[in-house]
């Protein structure tokens, strides 16, 4: 299988042209079709972007390409992947042998219980737990254990606003996903 890495960062791009694969630059949306147009034999391609803007559209156009879609976050921790509403997750800092396992897509972990109302929890993460009981008419105590609970199951490292943020965007987007297989 080919795969391509696509990211904003310069020195992550360095890093994955260091090991001989294959990586491209983004830095502007016009950027997008021409990678696919350029780039039609890929199978997977593996999404490393701080912009959460250009990260959605490019979660987007790879479901719409029928390609493998593999989203990188540095919020994940460190060595974990696993596979979510048919994308793989994964975190930036993997070994040789984990790229391997992703790029070959055998052995990746399945997320498969995460409920209905988590699903919804995860596209409102971004409230405070006291907002969120009271605006769906539960206890603070069980906010907090529905985020825990994602939290822990998404393998996140952090809690704050920005890195909830970024896997929200991530998940919203992958929403449009065609039915796993």
């Amino acid at each position: 299988m080919k795969a391509i890495f696509l990211s904003d960062n310069y020195f992550f791009c360095s890093g994955i042209s260091s090991i001989r694969m294959s990586s491209y630059l983004i830095d502007e949306k016009s950027d997008l079709g021409i990678i696919f147009q350029n780039n039609g034999d890929t199978d997977i391609y593996f999404i490393h972007l701080q912009s959460s803007t250009l990260r959605s559209d490019l979660i987007k156009k790879t479901i719409a390409e029928e390609k493998i879609c593999v989203v990188m976050l540095d919020d994940i921790i460190d060595g974990c992947f696993f596979n979510f509403s048919g994308i793989t997750w994964s975190s930036t800092k993997l070994t040789l042998e984990q790229l391997k396992t992703i790029t070959n897509y055998e052995h990746i972990p399945a997320i498969k219980k995460i409920s209905a109302r988590e699903r919804y929890v995860a596209q409102k993460l971004h409230l405070s737990d006291r907002y969120f009981a009271s605006h769906f008419d539960i206890t603070v105590k069980s906010a907090g254990s529905y985020r825990r609970n994602l939290i822990n199951k998404l393998h996140l490292q952090k809690r704050n606003p920005a890195a909830i943020y970024r896997i929200q965007s991530c998940i919203i987007a992958s929403n449009c996903r065609r039915p796993i297989h």
